[in-house]
Formats: structure tokens, sequence, C-alpha cells
């Protein structure tokens, strides 16, 4: 069992013409608890509360926007079998934030925000080790997001930017001994679903799915012998699919990352 709590003080200052200032406080507290059965079924519960001053603040009119507060409530189950190096985690969760900061749909470029968003969902994710070689991991997430309260006449209505379906498959292959002893090799498909392209859901966006690679390769096994240096390569976006990320507007909508290859030397060593 895990029970805590917080408490916070703030106070944001933003100069324009004129100094505005404002000063925050909240208390702030969780609870959670799980239970680990003998056959490897551990359910769990928790409620959580947050409170997050937005530093950051570009409305029209030039206020400060109020911090963010938010309550979680959250259940699920944890199995991990008998003998085998897998875990299967199914989560529900209930989470409503308020003050959420969104595009201004009257005036494009600034942010508003909104009254109170309430976001509802179910997460499953499987981590598979099949051996000391290969490795699967699969998640799919579904959010049902809805605003409950506004000041901009959206009620009722998606947020921009928010998929009600997500979706990822990963797998990794690691050579343990002959001449690839050392390195290791992945793949992965991600699909996003579509997103509303504004406010009040006039328009969606599609959805997309994306190819992702990656390798590793632990040195000290190479034919170099650098014991403590690894290597290793990320491309996202492996075919560069070209694609609309989201909108928030018919104005304003942005595009995908093209292929990004990433390439990393570096050294661990133990203390």
């Amino acid at each position: 069992m895990l029970i805590g709590g917080r408490y916070d003080k703030s106070r944001s200052t933003f100069e324009r013409n004129t100094t505005i200032s404002v000063s925050d406080h909240a208390f702030t507290g969780r609870i959670g608890a799980i239970y680990n059965f003998n056959n490897g079924l551990a359910p769990y519960a928790s409620y959580a509360e947050s409170f997050e001053p937005v530093i950051f603040s570009n409305a029209f009119d030039g206020s400060l926007f109020e911090p963010m507060e938010g309550k979680q409530y959250e259940v699920g189950v944890k199995y991990q079998p008998s003998g085998a190096d897998h875990l299967i985690t199914l989560a529900a969760f209930d989470l409503t934030q308020e003050n959420m900061a969104t595009a201004d749909p009257v005036n494009p470029g600034f942010s508003i925000q909104i009254g109170e968003v309430q976001t509802r969902g179910i997460e499953l994710e499987g981590k598979f080790n099949f051996n000391d070689n290969l490795q699967v991991t699969g998640a799919y997430t579904y959010l049902n997001d809805k605003v409950t309260e506004s000041n901009t006449g959206n009620k009722g209505k998606r947020r921009p930017q928010i998929p009600k379906h997500n979706a990822s498959l990963w797998a990794n292959h690691s050579f343990n001994s002959g001449i690839f002893s050392g390195m290791g090799i992945g793949m992965g498909v991600r699909y996003i679903g579509k997103t509303e392209g504004d406010e009040l859901n006039t328009f969606s966006v599609p959805g997309y799915t994306l190819i992702d690679f990656a390798a590793h390769y632990d040195l000290g096994k190479s034919p170099l012998k650098l014991p403590g240096w690894q290597a290793s390569l990320n491309v996202n976006n492996l075919f560069d699919r070209y694609y609309i990320a989201s909108c928030d507007d018919s104005r304003f909508c942005y595009l995908g990352r093209e292929r990004n290859i990433r390439f990393r030397v570096g050294y661990e060593w133990d203390w």
C-alpha cells in the first residue's frame, strides 16, 4: 500500500505593458494498493490528485493561466505466469482535469483554458521474453476523451490531437553467440488513430501507421574488444511516410516527422 501527500505553492509573474502576479497553492494526495496472489495475478487500485502551475501563458488578453488540477482513479490487474518471464497488464482509468490549455478558436496563435476535461480509457500491455534472444512488447490504448465543462461552446466534444485508438508492437532479437554475439536488431509498428481537427469536431484527421527500426551492439563482445562501449542506431518512420500528424483547426495543421535517424556511441562503467 502507498499513501502520500504533497503541498505546492507557486508565484507567477507576467510582464507585457504592465506586470501581473498571481500566487497559487494546493495540497494533493494519492493512495494505492496492490495484492500479489500466488498464481501470478496482482490486482491493484489507486487514486491520485495533481496540481501544476502553468508557467507559460499566451492568452490573447495577456492574462495569466490558472493552475491545472486533476483527479485520477485507476483499477487494473497484472499477470506474470509462473515459470515464464512474461508480464501482462490491463488497466482502466478515469481522469478529470481542470483548466487545460488549448488553441484559441477566435484568435489563432493564442491559447485559452477550457473548464474541465474527462478522459476515460483502457490500456492493455504485454511484455514477452521468450528466451534470452527474443523479446516482444505489444500495447493498445483506448481513450474516451470529452470536454465536460467549457467556456468556448465545445462541451461534449473531443479535444483535437487526442486519438481514440493507439496500438504498437515491437520485437527485438539479440545474438548471444557466434560471430554476431553482442548484436541486436529490432523492428516495430505504431498505429495512431484518427483525431478531431478542431474544437467543435467539424472534421477529422486520418490515422496513420509508422514502422521503426533499431540496432544495438555491445562493442565489448565485438572483435574490437572494447568493454563498456555500446553503439546503437534508431530509425523512426523507417519508410519516410508523409502524413498529417494533427490539427488545431482548418488553418493550423502539423506535418508528421520525416524519417529520423539517430546514431549513438556511449560508454558505461561500474562505480
